[in-house]
């Protein structure tokens, strides 16, 4: 890629783009971490309380287990259904541009430059390239409205532009490369 060549991206992002995304910054937290590992163990542990004679402890278990396993993704879906019907940034593509300088984003034909040394992190997902601007907001890139070799080169530029301390590039997809 010259030193000058743009990436140049139209992306309209929908439901699921935007659920994943929810999902995975829910989840990866630590506190969401130990309590999903509680939820797992009231889970194994149901079926086993019916052994015990206890209805309180079987439907306390019950709750415990189904309460981050399957109310808060569906919480999760409901808000990012909601999010994408409300919200006008979502209504039509949004365009972005990526080069060795940055990362722009346009909406309604004004660009907005976000220098690879200004952005807070950029990670790559399994889904999508995420490009922080702060600690709770991302712009959202899905690999599946992405040519592969154009994620190839979104890819390398994040290698070799971003903060590296502060870019997670999937070593799965690193791997694959090399394949």
């Amino acid at each position: 890629m010259g030193k000058n060549k743009d990436i140049n991206l139209s992306i309209k992002i929908d439901e699921n783009d935007l659920f994943f995304f929810m999902l995975s910054h829910v989840y990866k937290k630590l506190s969401s971490k130990i309590t999903l590992v509680f939820s797992i163990i009231c889970l194994i542990l149901f079926p086993v309380s019916f052994a015990w004679n206890d209805i309180f402890m079987s439907i306390v278990l019950f709750f415990g287990a189904i309460i981050y396993l399957v109310v808060t993704p569906l919480t999760l879906l409901l808000q990012s259904k909601k999010q994408m019907a409300s919200n006008p940034v979502f209504q039509n593509p949004i365009l972005f541009k990526i080069n060795n300088v940055g990362f722009y984003v346009s909406k309604e034909s004004e660009w907005v430059e976000f220098r690879w040394e200004n952005l807070y992190k950029v990670i790559e997902t399994k889904r999508s390239f995420l490009f922080y601007i702060s600690r709770d907001q991302s712009f959202i890139i899905p690999k599946r409205l992405i040519e592969d070799n154009q994620n190839d080169k979104i890819r390398d530029l994040i290698s070799t532009k971003a903060n590296k301390s502060k870019n997670k590039v999937q070593k799965e997809q690193k791997a694959n490369k090399s394949n």
